[in-house]
């Protein structure tokens, strides 16, 4: 499997957006900000991971992040 991965323009600007408010949050906290790509490795950790996916009886991803 690769080790590269393609958003889609929508994926990118969500991903954009996520990252503008973790990092508003984080600064506001005294903390320093992350990475597009350390928020994305975080999300993959918490669903693929440590979450789980399944597949419904309407043949739909189901994922479910750590809690």
């Amino acid at each position: 499997m690769s080790k590269t991965f393609r958003f889609t323009d929508q994926e990118e600007e969500a991903l954009n957006n996520v990252s503008l408010s973790v990092n508003k949050a984080l600064v506001q906290a005294g903390k320093k900000p992350l990475r597009d790509s350390e928020i994305f490795h975080e999300i993959i950790k918490q669903t693929l991971l440590d979450g789980s996916i399944a597949v419904t009886e309407e043949g739909t991803l189901k994922v479910e992040a750590k809690k």
